[in-house]
C-alpha cells in the first residue's frame, strides 16, 4: 500500500504544481493587481462571450417531445418531489429553467425504443412524420437517430440560428464525426444524462490489488509504482493487463460451472467492441465525402491476430470468464471476483458503491499497444441521441430548446453534469484524486464511428448491425477467421454504406 499512497502523492503534487505554474504565469503576463486602496477602473473593453440564446423568448408555445424510455437515468422529470434522488432533482430543474427562459412549455411523452422495440419507435415517428407532424423534437435510443435520418425525419440542425456547437455541453467527437458535408442532424453530450453512465472503463477491485501484491508486479515488470501510474504514462496497454491477471484465479463454487470462482478479468458480450476500438480505428471511414470500410477493418492479418490474442485470453487461459449478461458481470466484481471487470460506468451507479467492503478504483480501457498514443473505448449503447423534427413548424424554438437544455446540462452548481458526473461519478465513487483523475480520462477516451452510431442502417433489418455484430460474433464464437467473414460480409457493408450516404445527399 506504501507505494499506492506515493503514486497518489506524486499526482496530487502534480496537479498543486501545475496549479501554482499557472498562477505564475498569470503573474508574468504583464497584469498587476490593483492597489489595496484603490478602486478598481469601471471601464473596461472585456465583455461577455455572446450567447446564441441572448435575449431570445417566445411566446408560451408548446413543444412536443417524442422520447424513448431510458434505460438507467431519466430524461425528464414533470414534477418534483421531496424524495428525488439528486439526479431527478437536476434533471427537473433544467427542463423548468429552460421552459422559463425560453418561456415556452414542453409536453413530453414516452415510448420504449430500444433493443426489440427500436422497430416501433421508428414507425411511431415515422407514422407522425407522414401525418402531418405533431412531434417537434426527438430523444432517441442512439442507435435509432440513423434511422431516423436517413429516411428525412431530422433537421439539419448544423447551422441552426440557436444553437452553438462550440459549447462544451456537446460531444466535440460525435460532431465531427457525424458531420457530413456541413450537414448535422442530431447531438448528444451532457444534454443526454444516460452519456457518461455507458461510458466503457476498467474497474479495479483495490482489496485484490493488495492481496495479489499487484502493484510490487507492476514495479519489477514495468518501472512504475501503481495501476495509475501505468496510465499516465501509457503504458496501460492490453498485454499488461493480461499479464497482471495471471495466477489470479480460485477456484470458490461448483467446479462444473466455475461462474462464481475468482478471476483476473470478467466482462460480457456488448462490452467486447471495446476491444477492436481500443485500437483506436474505426468501422467505417468518412473522407473526402465518402463512407469506406476502415482499412484495418478489413486487414485480414491485422485482425485475426486481434481476435486471437483476446480469445486466447478470454477462454484459453484460465485468467478471465465471459458472463452471460451485464447483470452477472455486475455482480460478479461487486461480489469480489474479479481483479478487472471491463464494464460501463454505470455499475459503479448501479451496484459497485452499495457492495458491502468493496472498494475499487476506475481506469480507462487499456490501448491495444504503446504505439496507439491514447486511450480509446466506445459508450455502451442505452444514452439518448436528440434531433429537431423535419415536419415541426417550431424548429426555431425547437432548436433554442436544445441549446439552452445544453446549457442548464452543463451550467451551474446543480447541473446534471455536476450532480451525474461531478458529484456522482468523480466524488461518490472515487476514493482518492487519482481515482477522480481517471474519471476525466475515461470521458475523454470514448470515441463515437460512423458505423457504430448507423448500425442500424448496416443490415436488412435494425437489429442486423453487421458494424457491430460480426467483430463481437467471431470474440464469442472463438474465430480467428476474419477472412472469411470478410469474403462473404464486406461488399454488402460497403453497399450499406453507399446506401446511408445516397439517402443523406437525398435529404440535405
Amino acid at each position: 500500500m506504501k507505494r499506492a499512497r506515493n503514486g497518489a502523492r506524486r499526482l496530487l503534487c502534480l496537479c498543486l504544481c501545475l496549479l501554482m505554474t499557472t498562477a505564475g504565469l498569470a503573474a508574468c503576463s504583464g497584469k498587476t493587481n490593483n492597489p489595496p486602496d484603490t478602486v478598481p477602473p469601471t471601464d473596461t473593453t472585456e465583455t461577455a462571450e455572446p450567447n446564441v440564446l441572448d435575449g431570445v423568448r417566445f411566446d408560451r408555445e408548446i413543444l412536443n417531445v417524442m422520447s424513448w424510455i431510458p434505460s438507467n437515468v431519466v430524461e425528464y422529470v414533470k414534477e418534483d418531489s421531496a424524495q428525488a434522488d439528486n439526479i431527478s432533482h437536476a434533471v427537473f430543474l433544467r427542463n423548468l429553467s429552460a421552459m422559463e427562459q425560453l418561456n415556452i412549455g414542453i409536453n413530453w411523452s414516452e415510448r420504449a425504443g430500444n433493443g426489440e422495440n427500436m422497430e416501433g419507435f421508428i414507425t411511431a415517428a415515422r407514422n407522425s412524420h407522414f401525418s402531418g407532424g405533431g412531434v417537434d423534437v426527438f430523444c432517441c435510443y442512439s442507435c435509432v437517430a440513423a434511422s431516423l435520418t436517413t429516411e428525412g425525419l431530422l433537421a439539419d440542425i448544423g447551422s441552426h440560428r440557436y444553437m452553438d456547437f462550440s459549447k462544451p455541453f456537446y460531444s466535440t467527437n460525435l460532431l465531427e464525426d457525424m458531420t457530413v458535408n456541413g450537414h448535422l442532424y442530431f447531438c448528444t453530450g451532457d444534454i443526454s444524462t444516460n452519456l457518461a453512465f455507458m461510458s466503457s472503463m476498467v474497474f479495479f477491485n483495490k482489496g485484490l490489488v493488495a492481496d495479489y501484491n499487484i502493484e510490487n508486479r507492476i514495479s519489477k515488470l514495468y518501472g512504475e509504482d501503481t495501476l495509475y501510474d501505468l496510465v499516465l504514462q501509457n503504458k496501460w496497454t492490453m498485454d499488461v493487463m493480461f499479464t497482471l491477471c495471471e495466477d489470479v484465479y480460485l477456484e470458490m463454487g461448483d467446479p462444473e460451472s466455475r461462474t462464481d470462482d475468482l478471476y483476473g478479468f470478467g466482462t460480457y458480450n456488448t462490452l467486447l467492441d471495446n476491444f477492436y476500438y481500443s485500437t483506436g480505428n474505426v468501422v467505417i471511414e468518412v473522407k473526402n465525402g465518402l463512407f469506406n470500410l476502415s482499412d484495418s477493418f478489413t486487414n485480414a492479418d491485422f485482425m485475426s491476430t486481434l481476435l486471437g490474442k483476446v480469445e486466447d485470453f478470454l477462454y484459453e487461459s484460465g485468467d478471465a470468464y465471459y458472463y452471460s449478461g451485464f447483470n452477472a458481470a455486475r455482480q460478479a466484481f461487486s461480489n469480489g471476483k474479479n481483479l478487472f471487470s471491463l464494464a460501463p460506468a454505470s455499475h459503479a451507479y448501479m451496484a459497485h458503491y452499495k457492495a458491502q467492503g468493496l472498494k475499487y478504483g476506475v481506469l480507462p480501457v487499456p490501448m491495444y499497444d504503446e504505439s496507439c498514443g491514447s486511450y480509446n473505448s466506445v459508450h455502451s449503447m442505452p444514452y439518448s441521441i436528440y434531433g429537431v423534427s423535419s415536419n415541426s413548424n417550431e424548429k426555431d424554438i425547437a432548436g433554442a430548446y436544445l441549446q439552452c437544455l445544453g446549457e442548464y446540462s452543463y451550467e451551474g452548481s446543480n447541473s446534471t453534469r455536476v450532480v451525474i458526473f461531478e458529484q456522482t461519478m468523480k466524488g461518490r465513487y472515487s476514493n482518492n484524486v487519482p481515482d477522480a483523475a481517471m474519471w476525466d480520462l475515461i470521458l475523454a477516451s470514448q470515441k463515437f464511428d460512423m458505423g457504430r452510431v448507423f448500425s442500424t442502417m448496416f443490415g436488412s433489418t435494425v437489429n442486423e448491425q453487421l458494424t457491430l455484430y460480426l467483430f463481437r460474433k467471431a470474440l464469442t464464437d472463438g474465430s480467428t477467421d476474419w477472412s472469411g467473414v470478410m469474403a462473404t460480409n464486406r461488399n454488402i457493408l460497403q453497399k450499406y454504406a453507399d446506401r446511408i450516404l445516397t439517402n443523406l445527399k437525398k435529404v440535405n
